[in-house]
């Protein structure tokens, strides 16, 4: 009896560290899920991150993740990208209702986990999956806005944002206008060219997007963004543009533009 008992055991901890194993490959499928999802659909998205959640929690090597987060610089601009809803209280008509939305907002820090799930042969799929589900958010946005279809959801004539509210779906729109940015200029692949022109144009519609619908949250995190890409677009002649003439920020402009572009 005692043996077959230590015998059930030892197959039940031979398949538990099994599937220990598997939990890296599976969270990486949740997470392609969840860039999907969210921007779409709060309660799914929210379903997908309890599963990636409690996976995170059985696979253990917590010292091995927490060095993982704190030595990824990423880390720290979710971190700021947080304190940016803080911020945005300043300008909140309500106070109440401000506080309520940044007590949800918990999920911008996620990212801080997930950077210990992310395997890198997937990352392009992560990106594409959100960028899809923005880009089908920002459609519908548009749609309601011209008055093509009536307002849904908590969409309204003046904040067409049907899936999430307008303090949450602006912060989102300044990422992906950062991931497109990105995409379109730092990414070189000739033969790519047909996804960079149609980058371009949702990097377009969703800049006029982001200032169509309210959230001044995430048109401050449009600016931070641009900065941010301007900064490392220009980061081997950052320091000239800080010492630069005024009256040669033009020259200066356009000629690091057209360098860049003839490498």
């Amino acid at each position: 009896m005692e043996k077959s008992i230590r015998g059930m055991l030892q197959v039940t901890i031979h398949h538990f560290s099994s599937f220990q194993t598997k939990i890296p490959t599976i969270n990486s499928y949740l997470l392609i899920l969840l860039g999907f999802t969210f921007p779409l659909s709060v309660s799914i998205g929210t379903a997908v991150i309890g599963c990636i959640m409690l996976l995170w929690l059985v696979e253990g090597k917590f010292k091995e993740k927490f060095t993982i987060i704190q030595h990824n610089k990423i880390t720290y601009a979710f971190l700021a990208f947080f304190m940016i809803h803080l911020i945005g209280l300043l300008w909140s008509e309500d106070l109440k209702w401000g506080l309520h939305i940044v007590s949800k907002e918990w999920r911008m820090l996620l990212p801080l986990i997930f950077i210990t799930i992310v395997k890198k042969e997937h990352i392009s799929y992560y990106i594409l999956a959100f960028l899809f589900a923005m880009s089908l958010s920002e459609v519908l946005s548009y749609l309601i806005w011209f008055g093509i279809i009536p307002p849904f959801q908590s969409a309204t004539t003046l904040n067409p944002t049907p899936f999430i509210s307008h303090i949450s779906y602006n912060p989102f729109l300044a990422f992906s206008i950062f991931l497109l940015i990105y995409f379109i200029f730092f990414v070189k692949n000739d033969k790519n060219n047909f996804s960079k022109i149609i980058s371009l144009f949702f990097l377009t519609t969703m800049t006029i997007n982001i200032f169509i619908t309210g959230g001044r949250a995430g048109q401050v995190g449009f600016f931070v963004m641009l900065s941010l890409a301007f900064i490392l677009y220009f980061k081997k002649n950052i320091l000239k543009f800080c010492t630069f003439d005024p009256h040669c920020f033009t020259y200066h402009f356009f000629h690091s533009l057209l360098v860049k572009h003839a490498l």
